[in-house]
Formats: C-alpha cells, structure tokens, sequence
C-alpha cells in the first residue's frame, strides 16, 4: 500500500503542552522562588516572562495551528482569565491558546461552583489536577478519596479532566 507524503503546506500542528507566564502579575512559585533540582534538569533559564510574542516568535514559521496552554500558576482563576484575554486579541496572538485546561482541586468544597465558573471562558477544555508524588509530596492523596471516584462532579459537562501522574514500576 502506498502512503503519500504530506506536504510542509498541509501538515498542521497541535502543540498539546504550553505554558506563558508573567511574574509580575500572577504568581508561579517554582519560576520565582528558590530554583531546584528537578528530575528534568535545570531549568533556570525559563525563569522569566514568556508571553504571548515569545510562543508566536518561538514557533515561528511552524505549521502550529492550534494550542493548549496547561495551568502553572497558584491562581488559576486569574490566569484563566488572563489566558482568555489574550486569546481574544486575535490580532496580537492569533487566537492562542485555543483551549485553557487550568488547574483545579478535586477536593474543593466549591468544585461544581469552580467548574461552572471556567466554564464561562469561551477557550475552556478541561481540567487539571496533577497527582504526581514529586509534585504534590505532603499533600492529601486525592487519587483515594470517595469524592474522586469517577468524578461524579464531571458528569454532563463537556469538558475533559486531565489528571497527569507519575508510573511507577
């Protein structure tokens, strides 16, 4: 069976995974506060602004159609709307992100109230909640608890839930 080959022109690209951060106005303890050894090696070097002209000016002449922006901040209420807001200058970011997927606490006695909230922003996804161990060391093991079993709070929302978590052999 042959296979064509596509193009440059027709291949378009998802980039699944992105961050922008500005740390004079939202807070991202992991960029501003004591820089430490991760397991992915050091990363001081994206310890500063990274805009929406930093993305559009990084993928350049790439064929990036469209993006997710995953949330990195300890308000992400705030970055929700501040990714919301950046999107609809299309002018200056193209649209990007085209889809927001903040983070969210699973265990919030307000989480149908939080969900609603997101779900008032045009570019909302999902949802994230990280259960990793080396991210959430010395925190509740949600992954346990009743109120995450199958998510009862998803039900009927469209909107995917992300929960990213390290495989242990």
């Amino acid at each position: 069976m042959h296979h064509p080959v596509a193009s440059r022109q027709s291949v378009r690209i998802i980039d699944t995974h992105h961050h922008l951060w500005d740390l004079s106005r939202l807070y991202y303890p992991a960029l501003t506060d004591r820089v430490e050894p991760k397991p992915y090696g050091d990363y001081s070097a994206i310890c500063r602004d990274y805009l929406i002209g930093d993305f559009l000016g990084d993928i350049g002449k790439l064929p990036i159609a469209r993006s997710v922006h995953l949330g990195a901040t300890t308000d992400p209420f705030k970055e929700t709307e501040w990714l919301q807001a950046i999107a609809d200058h299309t002018d200056t970011s193209r649209g990007f992100p085209h889809a927001i997927v903040p983070k969210i606490d699973l265990l919030s006695s307000t989480l149908d109230a939080d969900i609603d909230w997101y779900g008032t922003h045009r570019n909302l996804r999902g949802i994230r909640q990280i259960l990793s161990g080396a991210i959430t060391a010395n925190h509740a093991n949600i992954s346990a608890s009743p109120a995450c079993v199958g998510l009862p709070c998803m039900a009927g929302r469209a909107i995917c839930n992300c929960i990213p978590c390290s495989l242990r052999r």
